[in-house]
C-alpha cells in the first residue's frame, strides 16, 4: 500500500500524549497508524485531495465536516496536507474535549473551539 502512496500522504503521528508503538524509521507504528494511513491512502487514490485542491484554487478554501473524528488524528493530518481547509469535527462532547486538547498540543498554531448546543 505504501509503495504507491505519495510522501505527503504518509501518516506520521507526533510523539505526544503518550503515543506508543513500534518505532520504524522514526515513525511510531501502531493500530491507529495503520488505520489512518489506510484512510489517507484511500482518499488519495480516490482523488479526493486533487478534488479539494481544485476547489481551493477556484474558491480559496473548502469546508470539511468529519463526523466521529475521535481524538483528531485525521484532522491533524489533513490540515497538515491542506492548510487552507476549514475543518469541523462533530462528535460526542467527551470526544470533542479530547480532540480539542490533542489538536491544541499537536498543532499549537491551529485555533480550536468546542461548541455545545
Amino acid at each position: 500500500m505504501l509503495r504507491y502512496t505519495p510522501m505527503n500522504l504518509l501518516f506520521v503521528p507526533p510523539t505526544i500524549c503518550g503515543e506508543i508503538g513500534t518505532n520504524i524509521n522514526g515513525i511510531v507504528v501502531n493500530h491507529d497508524t495503520a488505520v489512518y494511513q489506510e484512510r489517507l491512502t484511500l482518499l488519495g487514490w480516490l482523488g479526493v485531495f486533487r478534488f479539494l485542491e481544485r476547489r481551493i484554487a477556484s474558491e480559496g478554501t473548502v469546508r470539511i465536516l468529519e463526523i466521529g473524528g475521535g481524538y483528531g488524528a485525521l484532522a491533524r493530518q489533513i490540515k497538515r496536507i491542506m492548510p487552507n481547509v476549514s475543518y469541523t469535527i462533530c462528535d460526542l462532547p467527551a470526544s470533542l474535549y479530547v480532540s480539542s486538547a490533542y489538536l491544541s498540543v499537536a498543532c499549537p498554531d491551529l485555533a480550536t473551539h468546542v461548541v455545545s448546543e
